[in-house]
């Protein structure tokens, strides 16, 4: 019994309209989905096929006490209420030849929608024909996420759910969209983050070594600032030789000219301060004029060519940038040690980190070796969104370059929960693709399979426990798994475990 509960479990719930099989063996058809005035739960409001004895089951045209929740063929008692648990499997091509009112719309209860009037979300609570129609259509009993609505599930008389007061609204299903259900990542997106918060880590180290540098620039450049000094002001004395011929006119100038004499006039008396200290200068300069000359050129070569003398001690921090990649070597071969730290022991280990996977090594004919990282490079997950509605969320982070079909792993997947098949294992798909899988049932149930860029299934199965791990924790204080995020859940964790690798 509790297999087949399993199986069923994992087959879905039930649309309007649908042809179900009960546990016993007998057959109906889905005309109600909703609440039960006095009864906890969701129920589905069947009309009973003729074959497998189904009307012995029946008892109700579809009415309990003073309310209408569907109507039987001839208003007969061939109909029944039935729990999500009652029904063992949905037939794919119904056999039968009753009546039904309008189309089956494409959600049931517990999907996430968006009603565009109401420019929100809600989640669905009631699926059928209601009473209170003048003319029989199929409406959607709905409950938003705000206080948007006009009920709280009762209108006109008629009670199909219950909600709080003005987060109730029915509407017609042409005004009902199935909100998205289904999330796809590329996870080099997730890279391209990592990425651009290492890049900032890295420049604020960077900025820390080039204040380091700089000052250490500083103090090598104290000793030779002294000579750089008169360079500037023998450069100045580049118009001195422009000026030989007037010099002997104008033998006391020289002294002004430095300085601008037309604004000099009225200040003479404040120059005759900085004249005797220039006074050495100008005598030494006008005797070596001509070498003073070639001597500010091989002075400023001495000062580039000593940077070298200096440079031996800054090296150090350049060269190991230039020998990162071997450091990277080292901290590629550290990796599996942690790994051994994860994987072994029974849970006492901190999962906190992320798992180092094993990185690839290459050996070109000519003897270079090259390091490849192991990533992971697919992740898909399905998980439930209510504590007791059948509903489920698809979540699929996969790679460009590692491109699978996102719906061929969910679907197999399905199929292993389905045949009851081993908690933990792997599969392989196109012939290659090999991927690690796992199925929780508690604390809130949730099934996923990972793959990793080397196919290595003890790398994918170390990943994924340290997603089912940190799953498991985050998830194992809620009750109502609603409201709880796992897009942020699996990005948090897909970041981490990228971010580890990469």
């Amino acid at each position: 019994l509790r297999l087949n509960n399993l199986l069923f479990i994992m087959s879905g719930t039930p649309y309007l309209y649908d042809q179900v099989k009960l546990s016993d063996s007998t057959q109906g058809v889905v005309k109600y989905i909703g609440e039960v005035k006095g009864k906890n739960g969701t129920f589905f409001g069947l009309e009973m096929l003729e074959f497998y004895n189904g009307l012995d089951k029946a008892d109700t045209n579809g009415t309990i006490g003073d309310q209408q929740y569907f109507k039987t063929t001839g208003n007969k008692n061939t109909g029944c209420f039935v729990t999500e648990e009652d029904i063992a499997d949905i037939l794919d091509e119904p056999k039968h030849s009753f009546e039904i009112i309008g189309e089956s719309p494409p959600f049931t209860v517990g999907d996430r929608v968006f009603i565009e009037k109401k420019n929100c979300n809600g989640m669905v609570h009631y699926v059928g024909v209601p009473k209170f129609t003048k003319n029989p259509k199929v409406f959607v009993g709905l409950e938003l996420d705000e206080e948007n609505g006009n009920c709280n599930g009762t209108l006109a008389g008629c009670t199909y759910f219950s909600c709080e007061d003005k987060y109730g609204l029915y509407q017609v299903p042409k005004n009902v969209a199935l909100a998205q259900e289904e999330v796809n990542v590329d996870i080099d997106e997730v890279d391209q983050q990592n990425y651009e918060e290492s890049e900032e880590d890295e420049d604020e180290e960077d900025s820390e070594e080039l204040v380091e540098y700089d000052e250490y620039k500083d103090d090598e450049d104290e000793t030779p600032a002294k000579e750089p000094t008169p360079p500037p002001k023998k450069k100045e004395p580049t118009p001195p030789p422009k000026e030989p011929t007037p010099p002997p006119k104008e033998p006391t100038p020289p002294p002004k000219e430095p300085t601008p004499p037309p604004k000099e006039p009225t200040p003479p008396p404040k120059e005759p301060t900085p004249p005797p200290k220039e006074p050495t200068p100008p005598p030494k300069e006008p005797t070596p004029p001509p070498k003073v000359q070639p001597k500010p050129k091989p002075k400023p070569q001495p000062v580039y060519k000593a940077q070298p003398k200096p440079q031996p001690k800054p090296q150090p921090k350049p060269q190991p940038v230039y020998k990162a990649p071997p450091k990277q070597n080292d901290d590629y071969k550290a990796p599996p040690q942690q790994q051994q730290a994860y994987g072994g022991g029974s849970g006492s280990t901190d999962i906190g980190e992320a798992p180092k996977l094993s990185p690839r090594k290459e050996v070109d004919p000519d003897g270079t070796e090259t390091i490849y990282p192991t990533y992971m490079t697919n992740l898909c997950v399905k998980c439930r969104t209510h504590h007791k509605l059948r509903n489920y969320k698809t979540i699929n982070y996969s790679s460009k370059k590692f491109q699978v079909d996102d719906m061929e792993i969910q679907k197999r997947l399905e199929d292993l929960a389905k045949n009851n098949i081993s908690q933990r294992g792997h599969f392989v798909i196109d012939g290659s693709k090999r991927f690690a899988y796992v199925l929780v049932s508690s604390p809130h149930e949730w099934r996923g399979a990972c793959r990793v860029n080397t196919d290595d299934i003890q790398d994918a199965t170390n990943v994924l426990k340290y997603i089912e791990q940190n799953t498991n924790n985050a998830v194992k204080d809620v009750t109502r798994i609603q409201k709880f995020n796992w897009d942020k859940n699996f990005q948090a964790l897909v970041s981490a475990i990228r971010k580890a690798n990469m």
